[in-house]
């Protein structure tokens, strides 16, 4: 019934734009990436010369920018991603704490599952309740116009309680162990180098979300700018620390050696 209604809505919903060929698995920092002049994000294309070799590009397209559609080769700008990347490895000291709060967590989120399936037993029983009521009233109806419309009503609240049994047989089902959860989680704030280097795309774009706080500035010039980083980082650091990657303290100009993580204290 469930998968009934999501298909119901999508027929009836507005038709969407078909998903562009160029975006996303070739890119990964694409629209995670802002250009430090105007703000906007980085997109990110292939481009062909005249034998047909093809060369990955990203680009700021903001208008009135003055690095508008002035290339930055993909390898160049990911390339110092994964160095910056790199040095941010958190210190594991107080993992057993962070434990202990995803623990917290983890029960609250089945304290919230079983309330809700307390609350979809009671809307079938109320359901159950209704149908009843409706059952009486086509007894005692006196034209065929009420009894169809009686049995309309009875129907619509057999929907609606069998959605709720499906809800309910749904709530748990595939749920992973907070063990698995755990590993897997503590896995991508401990070595988000490793596992950006080595996993696929959607892994790719969850350290993006777990490790950083906002997009990251990317001058043409200088590269990355200060980025901050998510609070699990702060608390893996150490009560008090923060991890961030800051511009070389030589200025704009280019660098003669890379960034520098800064950890310092709130």
């Amino acid at each position: 019934m469930e998968v009934y209604e999501k298909i119901q809505a999508r027929l009836n919903a507005k038709p969407m734009a078909p998903t562009r060929i160029d975006i996303a698995l070739d890119f990964p920092l694409r629209n995670f990436v802002n250009c430090a002049d105007c703000g906007s994000p980085l997109t990110g294309y292939w481009a062909a010369n005249r034998t047909g070799k093809k060369y990955a590009y990203y680009e700021c397209r903001g208008k009135g920018c003055q690095s508008r559609y002035k290339t930055i080769p993909r390898d160049k700008i990911e390339l110092e991603f994964v160095e910056r990347l790199s040095r941010l490895q958190p210190s594991m000291n107080i993992v057993s704490a962070t434990r202990t709060i995803l623990e917290d967590m983890w029960r609250a989120k089945e304290v919230r599952a079983a309330e809700h399936r307390r609350e979809l037993t009671a809307v079938m029983r109320k359901t159950d309740v209704e149908i009843e009521k409706l059952l009486d009233l086509i007894v005692g109806a006196s034209s065929s116009t009420m009894v169809s419309a009686y049995e309309k009503r009875i129907l619509e609240f057999q929907q609606k309680r069998a959605l709720c049994g499906e809800k309910i047989a749904d709530l748990g089902r595939g749920q992973a162990s907070f063990d698995e959860m755990f590993e897997h989680t503590i896995n991508i704030f401990s070595s988000p180098c490793d596992i950006w280097k080595n996993r696929d795309y959607r892994w790719k774009r969850m350290v993006l979300k777990v490790v950083f706080a906002e997009r990251l500035p990317y001058c043409r010039k200088t590269g990355f700018r200060t980025a901050k980083t998510t609070f699990p980082f702060k608390v893996l650091a150490g009560p008090g620390a923060t991890y961030e990657i800051v511009v070389p303290g030589d200025g704009f100009e280019p660098p003669t050696r890379g960034f520098s993580i800064r950890c310092s204290t709130n």
